[in-house]
C-alpha cells in the first residue's frame, strides 16, 4: 500500500507516520505497473486534466487492476453550509 499526495506538507505527515516508501508525490510513484488497485478519494473533481492523470494511473496498473474513485461533486451555490464550513458539501 503506498499513499499519494500532492501537499507537501501531507506527504512529510505521513512519511513520519508510515515512512517514506509507503508515502509520496505523483513523481515518485513507480514508472513501471506495480499496483493492483489504485483508489482515488475526493480527488477526482479537483483534476485539471483528468484524461492525463488516468492515463498515468492507468499505467500503474499491472493487468486486470482496477480505479476506484468517490468524489462529492459540487452542485452549486455557496462554498460553505451550515453542515460543514469550507468544504463543498451540499445538505
Amino acid at each position: 500500500v503506498v499513499g499519494c499526495d500532492i501537499s507537501q506538507d501531507v506527504i512529510a505527515l505521513k512519511q513520519a507516520e508510515f515512512g517514506a516508501a509507503r508515502f509520496m508525490p505523483p513523481e515518485a510513484l513507480p514508472e513501471r505497473p506495480d499496483f493492483d488497485a489504485v483508489i482515488a478519494v475526493e480527488v477526482i473533481e479537483h483534476l485539471l486534466e483528468p484524461q492525463a492523470v488516468f492515463a498515468r494511473l492507468f499505467g500503474l496498473l499491472r493487468p486486470g487492476g482496477v480505479i476506484c474513485g468517490t468524489t462529492n461533486l459540487w452542485l452549486g451555490g455557496g462554498i460553505e453550509d451550515g453542515n460543514r464550513p469550507g468544504y463543498m458539501s451540499h445538505l
